[in-house]
């Protein structure tokens, strides 16, 4: 049950990370605000490194998928906050939120990873929300 704890930490900091989108898109531009988030995750992770004796480990094509995750998180990131700076967080968030959908394709396309009709029904009704919100 330990991951059920992280697992909900997790979900009240995306709602709060969500929220605090819009609140500084109200007094800055996304660019900008990208620059601030990304010395708070700077602040973040200098603190996991210490708690991990400042020794990461390293594997060539870990550090790769890493930067990469680093890369595209930082750019989903703008583009969330230029859509909250442009339309409604309740819209944007809740849409932005829906993004398993795209991992659950990839891994199904790459990893064969299989889903129950009652899944794939999920996967459906979420597209639904999708077009739902946006119109």
């Amino acid at each position: 049950m330990e991951w059920l704890i992280y697992t909900l930490i997790s979900v009240g900091l995306y709602g709060l990370w969500g929220f605090l989108s819009k609140l500084a898109s109200r007094y800055m531009d996304p660019a900008s605000i990208l620059v601030y988030q990304t010395v708070g995750a700077l602040v973040v992770g200098i603190y996991v490194l210490a708690q991990i004796g400042f020794k990461p480990q390293a594997s060539a094509k870990g550090i790769i998928y890493s930067l990469l995750l680093g890369t595209t998180g930082m750019a989903a990131n703008f583009f969330l906050v230029k859509g909250v700076s442009l339309g409604k967080a309740s819209t944007v968030i809740v849409i932005t939120a829906l993004y398993p959908i795209v991992t659950i394709g990839l891994v199904y396309c790459f990893f064969g990873e299989s889903l129950s009709m009652r899944q794939w029904a999920g996967i459906g009704l979420g597209l639904v929300a999708i077009y739902l919100l946006a119109s």
